[in-house]
């Protein structure tokens, strides 16, 4: 069975968050666990602003049966001419498609492709099918596009990352073919270090919030600072981690009123596991997330979390492993100075909870989902 995977842009491009990551580390998997598979993978290298270094048109195969070719963009996110030429064939050759994107050119060309050649189809909007993401922005251009692709191909089969993505689809009067399949658990990787800078920041006789994610809108890093500056606590302290040096200076210098419990700590890599484990509490109160894979990460490093109900992880508070909150800064307050009041340390998380994201049974539900689709006329 041959699966092509179409993603604009690809592993290792750190700037577009932990999806990249979970695409490329599901594919290994699926490769590592069955020899009858072999996934290629074609993209770009695209990565922000910037373009991936030594990829210019290069094959890597990362296994036997898994490999990455990587085209030259002209304009990074934009146009890629070798991408265009490689896709046709790619495509000729492949049993099943699986493209990983939805509002774009790259996907516009393998739906058209896909319909040409007869070829099966799975898409993964990776959420950008949710209401949020349809109208934060290019509304008019987005619906031609979704109608286009709905339009011209018959019988996509869809995958998404949690329930509320599903619903996000059966919204949109999409009812079939649609399948769930989780991002799976990461095992956490710890770094010896001489100095654990962060810990220093940390005032570890109070209980340690800890945000860690892009400067997204979506992440409502705005809303989290107003309410924890506003609850004025005594208890708590937050650290905002992963945001780029110039965004992180223009909050500081819109927000004059920050106090001395509020650190910003850049850019995380090696040493994400051991900044979430530090932690009392992880929060991020995200206004939409089809999956949030950095929730997950949190879980997994011991560290229970605190969301908002427009996440997959809303659930958690039943399994004792967290907090689920209403993005209404009043709420957030009273929550914040209810804590600091009680002057709770971290509670326990749930294996029970972490074991749905089980590596090796979410490997084996895609594995399943292509032969499904293979096997099916």
């Amino acid at each position: 069975m041959k699966v092509l995977s179409v993603v604009p842009s690809y592993y290792p491009a750190k700037i577009y968050g932990g999806t990249i990551f979970s695409i490329h580390e599901t594919n290994q998997e699926i490769c590592k666990s069955n020899k009858n598979i072999k996934i290629d993978v074609l993209t770009t290298t695209a990565n922000g602003r910037v373009r991936l270094k030594n990829k210019k048109n290069k094959l890597i195969r990362y296994l036997k049966n898994y490999s990455v070719f990587y085209c030259h963009d002209e304009i990074i996110n934009r146009f890629s001419l070798s991408f265009i030429f490689k896709l046709q064939n790619k495509i000729k050759e492949s049993d099943i498609l699986h493209l990983q994107d939805i509002f774009s050119y790259f996907a516009i060309l393998t739906v058209f492709f896909s319909y040409f050649y007869n070829k099966k189809i799975i898409i993964s909007p990776r959420g950008s099918l949710s209401e949020w993401s349809l109208k934060s922005k290019y509304f008019i251009l987005k619906k031609l596009i979704f109608l286009f692709i709905i339009k011209i191909k018959k019988n996509i089969f869809w995958h998404v990352t949690s329930n509320l993505e599903k619903n996000d689809l059966k919204k949109l009067g999409i009812k079939e073919n649609i399948r769930v399949i989780e991002n799976f658990a990461f095992k956490p990787s710890f770094i010896k270090i001489k100095k654990k800078w962060w810990i220093q920041k940390l005032d570890k006789k109070k209980i340690a919030l800890g945000f860690l994610g892009r400067m997204d809108k979506k992440k409502r890093v705005d809303l989290l600072l107003n309410s924890f500056c506003k609850a004025n606590t005594n208890n708590l302290t937050l650290s905002i981690a992963g945001i780029e040096k110039k965004q992180m200076n223009t909050i500081v210098r819109e927000k004059k009123y920050l106090n001395k419990r509020v650190y910003f700590l850049s850019y995380l890599d090696k040493t994400k596991y051991n900044y979430l484990s530090s932690l009392d509490y992880f929060i991020m109160l995200s206004e939409n997330e089809n999956f949030g894979n950095v929730y997950l990460e949190s879980l997994v490093s011991g560290t229970p979390i605190i969301t908002s109900k427009f996440t997959p992880f809303k659930d958690v508070a039943n399994f004792s492993s967290g907090h689920v909150l209403d993005l209404n800064e009043n709420k957030i307050i009273n929550f914040l100075k209810k804590l600091d009041q009680n002057k709770i340390k971290k509670i326990k998380v749930s294996r029970k909870y972490i074991s749905q994201f089980n590596k090796k049974n979410i490997i084996f539900k895609f594995y399943s989902f292509y032969r499904e689709i293979e096997q099916k006329i």
